[in-house]
């Protein structure tokens, strides 16, 4: 997600295991060809059944990423005119189930 060949690339991320102190890389990001506009530390306490999602405006070109219906991080202004592709990458000791 964060190379210069992904283009505009907007994450959160979470890792619940041991490997890293609480926090570590936890947080919302954007990259922009490569480039890192945003590193969002969130320092949010996650929990067993949370329900993390995303808003998008499209009138506003606005994203939010949620966690039980809660903004979490900064607004992130979108580029209009380009292709988004959605997508899902988990790491550390984690399950999760997917609702569309």
């Amino acid at each position: 997600f964060d190379s210069k060949q992904s283009g505009y690339t907007y994450q959160i991320y979470y890792d619940n295991s041991n490997k890293y102190e609480d926090w570590y890389y936890d947080g919302v990001y954007v990259h922009e060809h490569g480039i890192q506009k945003l590193n969002n530390k969130l320092k949010t306490v996650w929990n067993k059944n949370d329900i993390v999602g995303l808003r998008i405006d499209l009138d506003k070109w606005e994203l939010k990423f949620m966690i039980n219906d809660q903004q979490i991080g900064d607004i992130i202004k979108l580029h209009p005119d380009i292709k988004y592709y959605p997508a899902i990458a988990i790491g550390g000791n984690n399950d999760m189930k997917l609702k569309f």
